[in-house]
């Protein structure tokens, strides 16, 4: 869910409304927009690149102000390489060490993915017959074997991104 400054008062309050019922949803927001935003409790804050020092301690402590009870918001910091003299000079501003997230392992992101790939597919099950899908999918996959269903799973992701995808032999859509 996205929230600018910008956006007319009904949208920002649909936004808003759906981010506080719906459990799980993420909310990419302008700092502007965050000030008037009554949002409920925050468990976690990212930031996109270093911010300056009086920027990250408003950011959490707006939200934290807002916390009903419990802890005050997490934040991660999220910069490139070149960013890393400032994420530096935030630590020393602010008198702590910043830890870093270990970098997930290739296992963990496969993981990952197949676990949000088969949320897809389980939803995608309820809102079709895919039984009627099934006898051929089984008579590919032992054909072709599993490079067909990463191929497919590709072709999947491109459409839902809204990707134009052309056949390779063809180079028709």
């Amino acid at each position: 869910l996205t929230l600018e400054e910008q956006m007319p008062s009904e949208e920002q309050e649909e936004i808003l409304g759906l981010f506080k019922s719906l459990p799980g949803q993420i909310l990419l927001t302008t700092d502007q927009a965050l000030a008037q935003a009554e949002l409920p409790a925050v468990q976690l804050v990212v930031h996109m690149m270093v911010p300056p020092s009086d920027v990250y301690l408003q950011r959490l402590s707006c939200l934290s102000s807002r916390q009903r009870e419990g802890n005050p918001p997490s934040s991660l910091l999220l910069y490139a390489g070149h960013q890393q003299q400032r994420l530096r000079d935030l630590e020393r501003e602010l008198g702590l060490r910043l830890s870093a997230v270990p970098k997930p392992s290739d296992e963990e992101l496969r993981r990952a993915v197949l676990s949000a790939l088969a949320k897809e597919l389980m939803l995608a099950t309820q809102q079709y017959d895919s039984l009627a899908f099934k006898a051929d999918a089984e008579q590919q996959l032992d054909v072709h074997g599993p490079r067909l269903l990463a191929a497919a799973l590709v072709l999947l992701e491109r459409r839902r991104r809204g990707e134009e995808w052309l056949a390779p032999l063809s180079g028709r859509p």
